[in-house]
């Protein structure tokens, strides 16, 4: 990939980044930011303005700076003008005055909040007004960027006659504000959450880019890295300052919900808390628990103190305050659905700190029970069971259970009982209600509802039936669990709840139900039965054959009903006619007058008739054919009409009418049924046919004409010789006399023959002396033919005449001459004669007049002609050809002879155009010595046309190739090795190897690292020992940041005399090369605190106080306490302790009293002394 690619690559990756980076937010707002400027580094050049070599006046800074959100929720914000009068840069960069101006205040209301800040400055080196000396430079505008003033005597321009004669100009000193940086934007992407909420974040120098320097005076800078502010931010959660303006953390799940938040920033607001307090709220839908904490090595950097409220209430629910050490954590129930308040507090106002709050649905914590029942086994049995077990942790003991009946009555209380456990027994069926009471008012209820086991109620269905004899019926019983019926000997089953029973004679049954318990019931079901009808048939059986019919005769039964009911006369009679085609089984029903049924049945046995075919292959035949006629489907067979065989019966006969015949067969089967069939035959004549011809002798390769009639399709034979073998009308062409035959067929596809004869004289056989000619153009030959009568030519282009045997031939371009000669018989033969001309040759060489670098070969190509010579060949590969290597040193014109296949010639030229080779050269000399990372400039001299393409490699192995038109051309190297110029190329496209080389050793710089222990440590164990971890360094210098250096040891110990944050800093050196590393050792303070056990106010000045005395100490609380709990005495400074003095000025007791003590130490951390102290 070359390096444009990289760059467009790389921008390509660098805007999707910068998409998505800069179109980032948070959705945990409404929040409140602002952005401040503390101190402004520069680095632009020193005093500009001076007379004779001194410079009169300082620099001064203007700075303009504006902030922005990354959302563009506001535009940008701030811009004041911002001056240090007295600013004195360095090359290295200086700061300026600590400005500590806040430039943008942000309110963000809504949820969506942005991620990051951009920054836009506008800066400049001001020297107008401020370099006013008396009567010069006395103009210009404060914070108003002046380009160029006039600080001396501006003269005027001069006109002659309303023409410029002279210009004007300024007469002494002109000078204008330097050093513009005029960036939108300067910087992108400041994350301000980089720093906690509620404390300002350094984000250090910002170094940014995107200058504009519009300076009209020359030689001004690109001043990017001229200005780099240092800036801060503040951010803070709008949310959590009361219960109406709490941070809403939404409806609490089993999936964590995390905030991280400070304290720092908030009041105390909950009446019964001591720190500043931060409100939360969440959302609760139904009964459950909850688990809240501040737990972590992320949670409460503070001693902190947890408060759980509902509603508004100002009583917590729970509260805590040292679950983990100095953390707090809440798990309790939430008896009922609404809105709770999460109040995170601390010990005391001076108690702050950042803190990760992290609420939790806990179902372990919700208060519910778990129902245990034991049904009653009977009907109103009253040994039913019911046991209530309390889940988990969620109830707070003791409880109170109170049970009921579905009437509310009263039937059992258990009260203030620490039992999770309560029953009650000897229970009917029906619904009971448990109602249970917890410490805290919390009320569950449970609806309870108990069956009996066995209730047996037998039903039978249908209730006692009636049948018909032969008849049954499905009993059904339901009720019970089994089953057992009696008398056994007409079910089908004497088990079961569905049973069959065929009685023949009116019955009595009975069935016994049991239960699951053993419980039964009994129940018995009446079957009455009644008896069918006798019926009777004449004829007992029935044969008819097919076709015929016979009538059938019932008696016994008082209607009937026929099944099927098709081919019969009717369907519901005693007397009914049968016609039937097939063998059919007849069912009769035959009905009394109490409806029962009897059912006969009677079978009615159909012969079928044969079924008789007659069949031939065809019903139509011409005159003289013979057919054959063929019967099936039945045994014997008689044919009509008789007289037209010699033998009428038979399946197979054969006849050969001479007119169109009708013919009947008759066939019977083996019971005498039978069948009749016919079928009528055509006979159709043979057709009638005439050949007319124009002729019966023709030539050789001549055709004539042969017609017919009196039929509708013909076919030829041979088909030799015809332009087709079918159709009326054909044209012969034999080569040889022939005899044609045709067969007609007429439409009725008869067919007759018919013959006719064709006498064929050859062609003459014509030769032409010489066969063919070449000749050039202008020329001329004579040709002769022979074998014929007479002769005719054609086309007479270029003849001296158009027949006879012999013509002279001179067309000015190739011509192909044909040649018909004629016999005796007057038959004909053609020939041809081809005469080519030859036309001078087109000769062209590719590529034409074509242009090489000095020392290239080239191949000419020629064309156009058969042959050809080259001249002159000192030059060239060979002198003859179709393509020929050139390699000429200078230009140099070639000429080409082509000659064609007849012998034509042409002659052309081209001219090979010879250009001279770049140069690219690298002067020489004995090395150049770099650090890693830095840049060594290599020079080359070119010659040649520009632009130049040139190819650099190191060592021998290719690094880029660049394009330049500057002679000479610069390139930069970075690493080790000797680098020249493999290739050059210029504009013309030639190109040539580079002469001489350069030499660059890179010595590695040094890495500067080290590590120190212990950390961090306190002014009781002040060494601290440094390991140095540099790479490459031969020479090191330590700055302990107390004022002592050391330049000797590689890592050395350093002891420090007070507490305090040191900068350490190691420079490390390699001969030209240097690195430096800096890191902060922190030395804490020491705390301590003695308290005294015994005092004696007697102002004898010996103990007459209790004074605890200690040492790095910033916050101090005591309080002292009597054996009521009483406090009698505060004081919050460590110097002014308890003289026994009470509020009402009398000397309290001699005794033992309490204290508490309460401290915060220099390094923050909070402390808590108490215990007993005795005044005597």
């Amino acid at each position: 990939m070359i390096a444009s690619d990289k760059f467009f690559l790389n921008l390509f990756i660098f805007i999707i980044l910068n998409n998505n980076i800069f179109s980032q937010s948070y959705n945990d707002g409404p929040i409140t930011l602002e952005m401040k400027l503390r101190e402004v580094q520069g680095n632009f050049a020193s005093t500009d303005e001076a007379v004779l070599g001194v410079g009169f006046a300082p620099d001064e800074l203007t700075f303009k700076i504006w902030g922005k959100d990354n959302l563009n929720t506001f535009p940008w914000t701030g811009g004041n003008c911002l001056q240090d009068q007295n600013f004195y840069p360095t090359i290295g960069g200086a700061n300026s005055l600590d400005f500590n101006h806040t430039f943008a205040s942000f309110n963000f209301p809504n949820q969506i909040v942005p991620q990051y800040l951009d920054i836009k400055i506008d800066a400049w080196e001001d020297d107008l007004p401020s370099d006013q000396l008396v009567g010069f430079c006395n103009s210009g505008t404060a914070c108003s960027w002046n380009d160029v003033e006039c600080c001396g005597v501006w003269v005027p321009p001069v006109y002659l006659l309303g023409i410029l004669v002279t210009p004007g100009f300024c007469a002494g000193i002109s000078t204008g504000d330097d050093y513009r940086c005029d960036a939108t934007p300067f910087y992108q992407g400041l994350n301000y959450r980089n720093g906690s909420p509620c404390q300002w974040y350094s984000h250090g120098y910002i170094n940014g880019s995107g200058c504009n320097n519009p300076s009209s005076q020359s030689g001004a800078p690109n001043t990017d890295g001229y200005y780099k502010p240092h800036v801060e931010t503040f951010w803070r959660y709008s949310k959590g300052t009361s219960f109406a303006n709490s941070i809403d953390l939404g409806t609490i799940s089993t999936n964590t919900i995390s905030h991280f938040n400070s304290n720092e920033c908030y009041t105390n607001y909950y009446p019964f808390s001591s720190g500043n307090d931060v409100i939360y709220s969440f959302n609760v839908t139904s009964s459950s628990g909850v688990k809240i904490s501040l737990c972590g090595i992320n949670g409460a950097q503070f001693d902190s103190h947890l408060y759980l409220v509902q509603d508004t209430l100002l009583t917590s629910i729970e509260n805590n305050n040292d679950f983990c050490g100095n953390q707090s954590e809440i798990s309790t129930s939430l008896c009922n659905p609404g809105k709770y308040y999460i109040i995170v507090d601390a010990i005391s106002p001076q108690s702050k700190g950042t803190f990760t709050l992290t609420v939790t649905e806990d179902p372990s914590m919700n208060f519910s029970s778990t129902i245990v029942k034991e049904n009653v086994t009977c009907a109103n049995g009253g040994d039913g069971k019911i046991k209530a077990t309390l889940n988990g942790n969620g109830g707070v003991p003791p409880f109170t259970f109170n049970w009921f009946d579905n009437n509310m009555t009263s039937i059992s209380s258990t009260i203030a009982t620490f039992n999770n456990i309560d029953s009650i027994s000897s229970l009917d069926t029906g619904m009971y209600i448990l109602n249970v009471i917890d410490n805290r008012n919390c009320i569950l209820v449970d609806t309870i509802y108990l069956d009996s086991l066995e209730t047996l109620e037998l039903q039978v269905t249908p209730v006692d039936p009636i049948i018909c004899s032969g008849s049954s019926v499905n009993l059904t019983v339901s009720g019970a669990n089994t089953y057992s019926w009696i008398p056994s000997n007409t079910l089908n089953t004497n088990f079961g709840n569905i049973v069959q029973v065929t009685p023949q004679v009116s019955s009595t049954y009975s069935v016994i139900g049991t239960g699951i318990n053993g419980c039964e019931d009994t129940l018995q079901i009446n079957v009455g039965v009644i008896p069918g009808p006798n019926i009777n048939v004449f004829p007992p059986s029935i044969n008819i054959c097919q076709g015929d019919t016979i009538t059938c005769y019932l008696s016994g039964a008082e209607s009937y009903s026929w099944f099927p009911n098709n081919s019969i006369s009717t369907n519901n009679g005693d007397t009914v006619t049968i016609f039937t085609n097939s063998t059919t089984n007849y069912s009769v029903i035959g009905s009394d007058n109490s409806g029962c049924n009897s059912t006969i049945q009677i079978p009615v046995n159909v012969v079928v008739s044969p079924i008789v075919s007659l069949n031939t292959s065809n019903d139509t035949i011409c005159v003289g054919d013979q057919l054959l006629l063929n019967a099936s489907g039945a045994s014997s067979y008689i044919w009509n009409p008789s007289n037209t065989f010699i033998i009428n019966t038979g399946d197979s006969v054969s006849v050969s009418p001479i007119f169109n015949t009708l013919y009947t067969v008759v066939g019977s089967d083996t019971n005498n049924c039978s069948s009749t069939a016919s079928k009528f035959i055509y006979v159709n004549p043979l057709p009638v046919m005439n050949i007319n011809s124009s002729g019966d002798t023709i030539c050789e390769g001549s055709s004539i004409n042969l017609n017919v009639n009196g039929a509708s399709n013909y076919i030829w034979s041979p088909a030799l010789g015809l332009n087709t073998s079918i159709g009326a009308n054909v044209i012969a062409s034999p080569n040889l006399s022939t005899v044609y035959s045709v067969t007609g067929i007429d439409i009725n596809g008869c067919s007759d023959v018919l013959s006719t004869s064709i006498y064929v004289n050859p062609k003459p056989n014509i030769i032409l002396d010489p066969p063919f000619a070449n000749i050039c153009e202008g020329k001329s030959v004579n040709i002769l033919a022979f074998g014929a009568n007479t002769y005719s030519w054609n086309p007479t282009f270029g003849l001296n005449t158009s027949s006879g045997s012999i013509v002279t031939a001179n067309p000015s371009s190739s011509v192909n001459y044909s040649v018909i000669g004629t016999d005796i018989k007057g038959c004909t033969n053609t020939i041809n004669f081809q005469l080519n001309v030859g036309i001078t040759p087109n000769l062209s060489i590719n590529p034409s007049n074509p242009i090489i670098c000095k020392g290239e070969n080239i191949s000419l190509i020629a064309s156009g002609a058969n042959e050809y010579i080259w001249t002159p060949n000192l030059t060239l590969s060979s002198n003859v050809g179709t393509m020929v290597n050139a390699n000429p040193n200078l230009t140099t014109t070639y000429t080409l002879i082509g000659t064609d296949t007849i012998g034509c010639k042409d002659t052309i030229n081209t001219t090979v155009i010879v250009k001279e080779l770049p140069q690219a050269n690298i002067e020489e000399n004995y090395g150049t010595l770099i650090c890693n990372g830095d840049s060594a400039i290599i020079s080359i001299d070119v010659t040649g046309n520009p632009p130049w393409n040139i190819s650099y490699s190191n060592n021998g192995v290719f690094q880029d190739q660049i394009t330049s038109t500057n002679n000479p051309t610069i390139i930069f190297a970075t690493s080790s090795g000797i680098y020249t110029v493999p290739t050059i190329s210029d504009a013309t496209g030639c190109s040539n190897t580079g002469l001489g080389s350069l030499s660059i050793e890179v010595f590695n710089k040094p890495i500067a690292d080290f590590d120190f222990f212990p950390q961090p440590t306190n002014e009781l164990s002040p060494k601290v020992s440094f390991t140095n971890y540099s790479n490459f360094a031969e020479n090191w210098i330590w700055d302990f940041g107390d004022g002592y250096i050391n330049s000797f040891d590689f890592s050395p110990t350093h002891s420090y005399i007070q507490s305090g944050t040191y900068n350490v800093q190691l420079v490390v050196t390699n001969g030209i090369c240097s690195d430096t590393i800096q890191k902060n050792v922190i030395i804490d303070p020491v705390y301590s605190l003695y308290i005294p056990d015994a005092f004696s106010p007697n102002d004898d000045g010996l103990n007459d106080v209790f004074l605890p005395v200690g040492r790095s100490i910033v916050s101090y609380h005591l309080r002292i306490f009597n054996r009521w709990g009483e406090e009698i005495f505060i004081s919050d400074n460590i110097n002014y302790g308890w003289n026994g003095e009470l509020s009402n000025n009398s000397i309290a007791e001699p005794g033992y009293y309490n204290y508490i003590i309460k401290i915060v130490d220099e390094i923050g951390t909070s402390h808590k002394r108490s215990g007993i102290v005795l005044l005597n």
